[in-house]
């Protein structure tokens, strides 16, 4: 389960039950979370009293993009999509196979995404068309491919920022396919943000850990 604030989830909620409860019932914020476990598979938007204002239930969400007039942007096993403020589908892009790992909506509208079943880091214009793209460097014969990376964000000089789970490190590809940086890690990344300050915050998947990084990595 993903979520985009620190907290408890609440007990009110039987999709919640079992996992660790807050002495007080309130959080400090309002938070959305991806649910991708095999008995939810949905999106929820938790208020400050963990009470489930909205959902919409999808297979297996993945990444969220939360934008700022207050869409939301979400990858899943097979689509990209965009909903409202009031979690109505507004925008679709679809695979055949899985999985599409990450989104991110770029200032110029396009959209960045990951095919774990091509191997290929993408950018998607509002019509679906494919605009760009950068095959993503892996051994041919390795599979699963969907394994090959998880989250990606694109960073201000344009190069990505790349979750290599395979591989157990970060790396900073120019869409030329050339690693600009990289770093070794004690797990299988999942979510890279790059901090104001140059560091990188990433979450260490399966491990449970969140580790930051200097640029001497």
């Amino acid at each position: 389960m993903a979520i985009n604030s620190v907290g408890n989830p609440p007990q009110d909620d039987p999709g919640l039950r079992g996992l660790p409860v807050p002495m007080s019932a309130a959080f400090a914020h309002a938070f959305i979370a991806a649910e991708h476990d095999t008995r939810h598979n949905r999106v929820v938007h938790v208020s400050k009293d963990g009470k489930i204002l909205r959902q919409f239930h999808v297979d297996y969400p993945l990444d969220l993009d939360l934008l700022p007039n207050g869409h939301l942007l979400l990858s899943s096993n097979l689509a990209v999509i965009e909903l409202d403020a009031d979690f109505q589908e507004v925008w679709r892009y679809g695979i055949e196979k899985l999985a599409l790992f990450s989104c991110q909506k770029l200032a110029d509208g396009h959209v960045l995404s990951g095919a774990t079943s091509r191997c290929r880091i993408s950018l998607i214009d509002r019509s679906g068309s494919v605009v760009r793209f950068m095959p993503f460097p892996y051994a041919g014969d390795y599979l699963p491919q969907y394994d090959m990376f998880r989250l990606i964000r694109a960073l201000p000089d344009g190069n990505l920022l790349v979750a290599c789970y395979h591989d157990r490190k970060l790396a900073e590809f120019n869409w030329d396919g050339r690693i600009e940086w990289e770093a070794s890690l004690e797990g299988p990344p999942y979510m890279p943000i790059r901090l104001p300050d140059g560091n990188t915050l990433v979450s260490l998947g399966p491990t449970g850990l969140i580790v930051e990084i200097d640029p001497a990595g």
